[in-house]
């Protein structure tokens, strides 16, 4: 495992994570929090996260990864790896054309631009609740 991202992890983040991934807080220890998964009332997996005071947080951080990984059914630098990048960007765009080379975007174009970002980013605020099978 990448040791020097694993040194970047923060607990915020891996807590966000799992929230974001249908996990919530089930008991809060004075050095960890377990985290709990269920569908419907089927119990699906514990993770245990340390809090920032914990002496051995890179250590607990390392056992809660592996087990996150085991769950998600991915290795733990790819489990590592997307916790680290939950915050990037969703869309990037990129003009492109004759009017915008030396690196200024004229007053149309850049209206007509945010008002077509707009219909294109609405899919990612505004994401479906279940996967659309066509």
């Amino acid at each position: 495992m990448n040791k020097k991202a694993l040194h970047n992890l923060s607990i915020t983040d891996f807590a966000r994570y799992l929230e974001t991934h249908g996990w919530c807080i089930d008991f809060e220890h004075p050095y960890s929090v377990i985290w709990r998964k269920f569908k419907g009332n089927q119990f699906l997996g514990e993770i245990t996260l340390p809090k920032e005071e914990t002496v051995d947080k890179e250590e607990s951080l390392t056992r809660a990864l592996q087990r996150l990984a085991e769950y998600e059914n991915i290795s733990p630098n790819l489990m590592l790896s997307k916790i680290m990048n939950q915050h990037n960007d969703l869309i990037s765009i990129r003009v492109v054309g004759k009017s915008v080379q030396d690196g200024t975007i004229p007053l149309n174009d850049g209206v007509n631009s945010l008002k077509r970002r707009k219909i294109l980013s609405m899919p990612s605020l505004f994401p479906p609740k279940e996967k659309i099978i066509i």
